[in-house]
């Protein structure tokens, strides 16, 4: 067990968890995303779960109102759990970053997120977490910062082996 990082696509690695750095509505690339790869970890969640996991997180999504007939949707710094379609797997931890597509990130909001994520892992009886540079494509948080933070958050972390995937 341990901390690693790992240059590579996301969805090419095995773990009991992959964390998807999401927005707060569940799009992960809609249609177009289904047949042509996009750049970014959801849209390749997407491309290669042929839009299963898209749909899971959109109703997970549509679930979680806020504001009665107005609002749904997950809110920056909370996590929600959907199945991990044919990728090598059990479960994707949607780590919320940004309210709407495109939005920028915080990290702030990576900080409140990296807690979240270890317990759930924790509590799905996970061994192994397979993690982006959170907030750091679409969300435009500088990578330097979030490797920082990553070292100082999970280096002590001995009960799950914790990998760290970027391009």
């Amino acid at each position: 067990m341990g901390y690693s990082m790992v240059k590579g696509n996301i969805t090419d690695l095995k773990a009991d968890i992959i964390v998807n750095a999401s927005n707060g509505i569940g799009y992960m690339g809609g249609t177009i995303g289904r047949f042509f790869q996009l750049n970014g970890v959801a849209e390749s969640i997407h491309y290669v779960t042929e839009g299963k996991v898209e749909k899971e997180a959109k109703i997970a999504a549509k679930k979680n109102k806020y504001l009665p007939r107005f609002l749904c949707g997950h809110k920056p710094g909370e996590i929600f759990i959907t199945g991990a379609g044919n990728l090598n797997a059990s479960y994707i931890v949607h780590a919320v970053t940004m309210h709407y597509p495109g939005m920028s990130a915080n990290i702030d909001i990576v900080k409140i997120l990296l807690p979240k994520i270890l317990f759930k892992s924790r509590e799905l009886n996970a061994k192994s977490l397979v993690l982006p540079l959170l907030g750091t494509g679409t969300g435009r948080i500088p990578k330097n910062e979030i490797i920082k933070l990553y070292e100082d958050f999970f280096t002590d972390i001995n009960d799950i082996d914790i990998i760290v995937s970027y391009i």
